[in-house]
């Protein structure tokens, strides 16, 4: 028998991936991401395009008219088999939505219909303060778990790294929910993306037009992949500004990417949790301690999910969805807001309890400290959550000492 949910309780609701899926589908339903970007991104310069009008007579034909002057530079997109013609002057805006556009052909030779889009408008969550920091992290993925500070300390993470730029690991045992939360903002944000066995030109892509990325499946790539990729990651984790694609867009400005907010999180299993012929994260990289002096890596304490949620179907997650939209939509208005304010919200604590001396992980875990800020109410409260960084740091450097050297780090 099929257990059954309470589709009248908005905290249990916050739970179920596939109710923030239904969310984001209502929406967002005919928005524009930058995960629909094709041909990575790269610019075409378009003269004309061929416009198809609509036939008034007759539902079944179209008249193509004569080329269409555009002389833009456009990038294309795909959804849903649709294909989409953008102006590179709108990238930015993703996502969006198709105010203005006409369909088109792009020469008499290819019969492919795209959209080309004159006007967009923009498809973002308006933001909006009716619940404090506190409320928001309580009411956002209220998983019950054996180890409740870790949850929300992920929580903390999720909203610094798309406040501000972050670049660290995060280790833990596999029920851990390191993954949940980053999958929720996705759905709510839209501008986070997970890639799994990523290549340098997908890679430059994607931080292009994300804030966020998570490399997923990084242990699968072969020497040759993570050679090609980790200076990459060196780059973007080194405090510059910005940096040059390798694989070289049309337009000069496609080249740079700015790297001062952009997120790169890598999230991996213990030593402890893998198969004997599986392999550690950290043995991947040709220049392991390059990559450690860069990214901060911190080894969350054991904690694991301590109730089972029942399996939804499409139908059932959009009926949860629709009796509690608008729950789900005040707690969505309140995420982007602090993602958006949450420097005019700090306290403006002490950091002297940190025990991180080097300056590159400190920049790049800037975000989290503001957001434990942002969160503690007393100056003792956030160290407290100094101190539960602090640990999670020397605890990363302990597992990877006793597993190379066989003993403990004192």
């Amino acid at each position: 028998m099929t257990a059954s949910i309470d589709t009248t309780d908005p905290k249990k609701l916050m739970q179920h991936y596939a109710v923030w899926q239904a969310f984001n589908k209502k929406v967002y339903t005919k928005t524009l991401t930058s995960e629909h970007i094709i041909m990575n991104g790269n610019e075409k310069h378009i003269e004309t395009v061929m416009k198809i009008e609509s036939n008034k007579d007759t539902d079944s034909v179209h008249v193509v008219a004569p080329f269409n002057p555009v002389y833009k530079k456009c990038i294309f997109l795909e959804k849903d088999g649709r294909k989409y013609i953008l102006p590179s002057k709108y990238k930015q805006l993703l996502p969006l939505n198709v105010k203005i556009g006409y369909e088109c052909y792009l020469k008499k030779t290819d019969p492919t219909v795209h959209v080309f889009i004159e006007e967009p408008s923009i498809a973002k969550i308006t933001p909006e303060r009716t619940m404090s920091f506190k409320t928001v992290l309580q009411v956002f993925n209220p998983m019950t778990v054996s180890n409740p500070k870790v949850l929300t300390f992920l929580k903390m993470l999720e909203f610094a790294s798309s406040y501000k730029g972050v670049k660290c690991c995060v280790c833990g045992n596999p029920a851990s929910m390191k993954n949940s939360c980053g999958t929720i903002f996705r759905y709510i944000l839209n501008n986070i993306v997970r890639i799994g066995k990523p290549t340098l030109a997908k890679l430059e892509t994607l931080f292009y037009y994300n804030q966020k990325v998570y490399p997923d499946e990084m242990t699968s790539l072969t020497p040759a992949n993570v050679r090609e990729v980790e200076s990459f990651f060196l780059t973007i984790s080194d405090d510059s500004p910005d940096f040059t694609k390798h694989s070289m867009a049309t337009k000069k400005d496609m080249n740079n990417i700015n790297a001062t907010n952009l997120s790169c999180i890598f999230t991996y299993n213990r030593v402890q949790d893998l198969n004997n012929d599986a392999q550690f994260f950290d043995d991947i990289w040709q220049n392991v301690g390059a990559f450690r002096s860069r990214f901060p890596q911190l080894l969350l304490p054991e904690s694991i999910i301590m109730e089972e949620l029942p399996k939804l179907n499409q139908r059932q997650a959009n009926k949860v969805m629709e009796l509690n939209y608008d729950p789900l939509r005040t707690l969505c208005k309140n995420i982007v807001y602090y993602v958006n304010h949450m420097d005019e919200e700090m306290h403006g604590w002490e950091r002297g309890k940190l025990k991180i001396s080097s300056t590159r992980h400190r920049t790049n875990l800037q975000g989290v400290l503001d957001v434990l800020d942002v969160a503690s109410d007393t100056q003792e409260e956030y160290d407290d959550w100094l101190q539960f960084v602090n640990n999670c740091v020397t605890g990363y450097k302990a597992m990877v000492y006793k597993r190379e050297k066989g003993g403990t780090l004192e």
